[in-house]
Protein backbone atom coordinates (compact mmCIF):
# COMPACT_ATOMS: atom_id res chain seq x y z
CA UNK A 1 0.00 0.00 0.00
CA UNK A 2 0.96 3.83 -0.86
CA UNK A 3 -0.40 6.26 2.08
CA UNK A 4 -0.69 10.07 0.94
CA UNK A 5 -0.97 11.80 -1.48
CA UNK A 6 0.80 14.33 -4.22
CA UNK A 7 1.77 15.70 -7.00
CA UNK A 8 3.12 12.38 -8.36
CA UNK A 9 0.03 10.13 -8.00
CA UNK A 10 -1.23 10.07 -11.35
CA UNK A 11 2.02 9.33 -12.37
CA UNK A 12 2.19 6.29 -9.93
CA UNK A 13 -1.27 5.33 -10.96
CA UNK A 14 -0.33 5.19 -14.71
CA UNK A 15 3.22 3.24 -13.55
CA UNK A 16 0.92 0.38 -11.93
CA UNK A 17 -1.84 0.04 -14.56
CA UNK A 18 1.16 -0.23 -17.05
CA UNK A 19 3.01 -2.96 -15.12
CA UNK A 20 -0.46 -4.85 -14.37
CA UNK A 21 0.30 -4.42 -10.18
CA UNK A 22 -3.04 -2.82 -9.18
CA UNK A 23 -3.35 -6.25 -7.34
CA UNK A 24 -0.61 -5.70 -5.82
CA UNK A 25 -0.15 -1.73 -5.11
CA UNK A 26 -3.00 0.11 -3.64
CA UNK A 27 -3.13 3.55 -3.83
CA UNK A 28 -4.83 4.39 -0.63
CA UNK A 29 -4.27 8.01 -0.59
CA UNK A 30 -4.62 10.49 2.68
CA UNK A 31 -5.69 8.58 5.98
CA UNK A 32 -5.63 10.00 9.14
CA UNK A 33 -6.05 6.37 11.11
CA UNK A 34 -2.10 6.10 10.98
CA UNK A 35 -2.62 3.73 14.22
CA UNK A 36 -4.13 1.26 12.15
CA UNK A 37 -1.98 1.69 9.23
CA UNK A 38 0.98 1.20 11.20
CA UNK A 39 -0.29 -2.44 12.91
CA UNK A 40 -0.40 -3.61 9.34
CA UNK A 41 2.82 -2.64 8.36
CA UNK A 42 5.95 -4.59 7.97
CA UNK A 43 8.62 -2.69 6.65
CA UNK A 44 8.20 1.52 5.95
CA UNK A 45 9.96 1.97 2.39
CA UNK A 46 10.78 5.71 2.83
CA UNK A 47 12.19 6.80 -0.93
CA UNK A 48 12.59 10.59 -0.14
CA UNK A 49 14.99 13.01 -2.33
CA UNK A 50 15.36 15.03 0.64
CA UNK A 51 14.12 14.74 3.91
CA UNK A 52 15.25 17.08 7.11
CA UNK A 53 13.78 14.69 9.94
CA UNK A 54 11.94 12.14 8.57
CA UNK A 55 9.23 11.90 11.28
CA UNK A 56 7.37 9.40 9.32
CA UNK A 57 10.21 7.13 9.98
CA UNK A 58 10.75 7.83 13.55
CA UNK A 59 6.77 6.91 13.88
CA UNK A 60 7.29 4.02 12.30
CA UNK A 61 9.79 2.68 14.33
CA UNK A 62 7.85 3.52 17.67
CA UNK A 63 5.92 0.48 16.09
CA UNK A 64 8.83 -1.57 15.78
CA UNK A 65 8.83 -1.65 11.94
CA UNK A 66 12.19 -1.58 10.29
CA UNK A 67 12.70 1.42 7.85
CA UNK A 68 14.16 1.03 4.22
CA UNK A 69 15.46 4.14 2.95
CA UNK A 70 18.55 6.10 1.16
CA UNK A 71 20.97 8.12 3.37
CA UNK A 72 19.32 11.43 2.49
CA UNK A 73 18.62 14.68 4.96
CA UNK A 74 18.58 13.44 8.56
CA UNK A 75 17.66 9.50 8.10
CA UNK A 76 21.16 8.11 8.55
CA UNK A 77 20.62 9.87 11.96
CA UNK A 78 17.55 8.37 12.76
CA UNK A 79 18.42 4.89 10.93
CA UNK A 80 21.93 3.03 11.38
CA UNK A 81 22.18 0.25 8.69
CA UNK A 82 21.93 -2.91 9.77
CA UNK A 83 20.13 -1.57 13.34
CA UNK A 84 16.78 -0.14 12.69
CA UNK A 85 16.43 -0.74 9.41
CA UNK A 86 18.54 -0.95 5.57
CA UNK A 87 20.10 2.21 4.08
CA UNK A 88 20.33 1.77 0.27
CA UNK A 89 22.56 2.84 -1.89
CA UNK A 90 20.44 4.18 -4.70
CA UNK A 91 16.80 4.39 -5.56
CA UNK A 92 16.16 2.06 -7.79
CA UNK A 93 13.38 -0.21 -7.29
CA UNK A 94 15.66 -3.12 -7.36
CA UNK A 95 17.11 -1.87 -4.64
CA UNK A 96 14.47 -1.21 -2.31
CA UNK A 97 13.06 -4.83 -3.78
CA UNK A 98 16.10 -6.31 -2.49
CA UNK A 99 15.90 -5.14 1.14
CA UNK A 100 12.33 -5.84 1.67
CA UNK A 101 13.52 -10.00 -0.01
CA UNK A 102 16.06 -9.87 2.83
CA UNK A 103 14.09 -8.82 5.68
CA UNK A 104 11.15 -10.88 4.69
CA UNK A 105 14.06 -13.80 4.24
CA UNK A 106 15.80 -13.58 6.96
CA UNK A 107 13.46 -13.30 10.30
CA UNK A 108 15.84 -13.13 12.91
CA UNK A 109 17.55 -9.99 11.15
CA UNK A 110 14.07 -8.78 11.00
CA UNK A 111 13.03 -9.66 14.60
CA UNK A 112 16.49 -7.75 15.63
CA UNK A 113 15.63 -4.83 13.68
CA UNK A 114 13.00 -4.27 14.97
CA UNK A 115 13.59 -4.57 18.38
CA UNK A 116 15.94 -1.97 17.68
CA UNK A 117 13.36 0.72 15.82
CA UNK A 118 11.40 0.46 19.11
CA UNK A 119 14.43 1.26 21.48
CA UNK A 120 15.66 4.00 18.95
CA UNK A 121 12.05 5.43 19.10
CA UNK A 122 12.35 5.74 22.68
CA UNK A 123 15.10 7.94 22.45
CA UNK A 124 13.22 10.60 20.89
CA UNK A 125 10.42 11.02 23.17
CA UNK A 126 8.69 14.25 24.11
CA UNK A 127 9.64 13.90 27.51
CA UNK A 128 12.86 12.97 26.86
CA UNK A 129 13.71 16.26 24.45
CA UNK A 130 11.92 18.47 27.23
CA UNK A 131 14.30 17.25 29.93
CA UNK A 132 17.74 16.95 27.45
CA UNK A 133 16.92 21.03 26.32
CA UNK A 134 16.75 21.84 30.16
CA UNK A 135 19.85 20.31 30.80
CA UNK A 136 21.39 22.21 28.01
CA UNK A 137 19.71 25.61 29.14
CA UNK A 138 20.61 25.01 32.46
CA UNK A 139 24.18 24.53 31.44
CA UNK A 140 24.26 27.42 29.23
CA UNK A 141 23.14 29.54 31.98
CA UNK A 142 25.43 28.44 34.52
CA UNK A 143 28.21 28.91 31.99
CA UNK A 144 27.21 32.86 31.13
CA UNK A 145 27.14 33.64 35.13
CA UNK A 146 30.62 32.23 35.88
CA UNK A 147 33.23 34.07 36.95
CA UNK A 148 36.11 34.79 33.64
Amino acid sequence: SVIGDGPLRRELSGRISEGDLRDEVILEGWRDDLDEVYRRTDVLLLPSEEESFPQVALDALSYGIPVVATRVGGVPELVEHGSEGLLIETRTPSAYADAIVKLAEDRDLYATMSAHARHKAALFTMERMIAEYETLYRTLLSESHAPA
